[in-house]
């Protein structure tokens, strides 16, 4: 059975349905369109649509423009691609992941400097002690582990308070999107281990090279 829509004062058939997508930003939700066919012959054409071959661009607005003046010379041709144009309905969060990205790369390297600083005077602190353990058996591991206990518990108690602010901050603006993710354990759970394996690695250097010292140097250091 054949159907047919009212588009204004004309009467269209209906000749196939499409599946929804989105042909505006994400942060709509999908609108209803209609396409539809207009022969050469038929009215003025507002715009076209053409695929255009990899490497022949130019080729193809050539002709493009050449089919355009024969049919409506009094229109001016003009013409976009695509994908720039949904490039631009993104731009805004380009430049915030972009300040997000260099901003948090800065912080990281303070916080890796700060890392590196405290260990060593945390590891200088505790140097004696470090040598009567490892005269009463203490492997190199465990001496590890206890003096990187302390920047575990502080990174934890500092990513418990951050975790709100973040919620927070992430949801409003997420709700921007018509269509957006939930924010769940997993995304939390994979930042607190990244930071945790960067603030290992900015210490594991002091602390390998305490637990690795000859324990009677450390029992004389002054």
């Amino acid at each position: 059975e054949e159907k047919f829509l009212n588009f204004g004062s004309t009467k269209i058939k209906v000749i196939g349905v499409v599946d929804d997508y989105n042909f505006e930003s994400l942060a709509n939700e999908v609108a209803p369109i209609i396409h539809f066919y207009r022969p050469p012959e038929n009215g003025v054409h507002a715009f076209t649509v053409a695929r255009v071959a990899p490497g022949r661009t130019a080729d193809a607005l050539k002709v493009a423009q050449e089919q355009w003046e024969a049919a409506l010379p009094s229109v001016p041709f003009d013409y976009y691609f695509i994908d720039e144009q949904f490039q631009q309905q993104y731009e805004s969060e380009d430049r915030l992941t972009g300040a997000i990205s260099t901003f948090s790369m800065v912080a990281i390297v303070i916080a890796t400097m700060g890392l590196l600083g405290l260990s060593s005077l945390i590891t200088a602190q505790r140097t004696k002690e470090i040598g009567i353990r490892k005269v009463l058996g203490a492997s190199v591991m465990s001496i590890m582990a206890l003096l990187s206990k302390r920047f575990t518990l502080l990174i934890g108690i500092a990513f418990i308070l951050t975790i709100p602010l973040a919620t927070i901050l992430l949801n409003n603006w997420l709700s921007d999107f018509a269509y957006r993710i939930n924010l769940g354990v997993m995304v939390f759970l994979v930042a607190l281990l990244g930071t945790l394996f960067v603030a290992i690695a900015a210490i594991s250097l002091q602390t390998a090279k305490a637990a690795l010292a000859n324990p009677i140097k450390s029992m004389r250091y002054e």
